[in-house]
């Protein structure tokens, strides 16, 4: 039978079962922290902000980044602000 559901491409490259799998992403997300996916924040722990030379991750990543978290930091901010405003929060 094909291995095919939610996990099974990474279950075929690592050669792990479902139960496996299940047990290695839970070990994984015992120390994440959603500080793990800023790109600011990852950039500047790894010292690729000291580059001299153009690095898309970097240069492109951070300016669509700021985009996103701009628009979602106006979004929370309105949304908060107008449902105080009509006692709706």
């Amino acid at each position: 039978m094909p291995n095919i559901g939610l996990f099974a491409l990474f279950e075929k490259s690592m050669n792990l079962t479902t139960s496996q799998t299940l047990e290695f992403i839970g070990k994984r997300l015992e120390t994440w922290t959603p500080e793990m996916i800023n790109p600011e924040l990852f950039i500047k722990n790894n010292g690729l902000d000291i580059l001299k030379f153009p690095y898309s991750f970097r240069d492109d990543g951070l300016q669509y980044w700021r985009i996103i978290k701009n628009y979602v930091q106006e979004i929370i901010e309105n949304t908060y602000k107008n449902g105080i405003q009509n006692g709706k929060l």
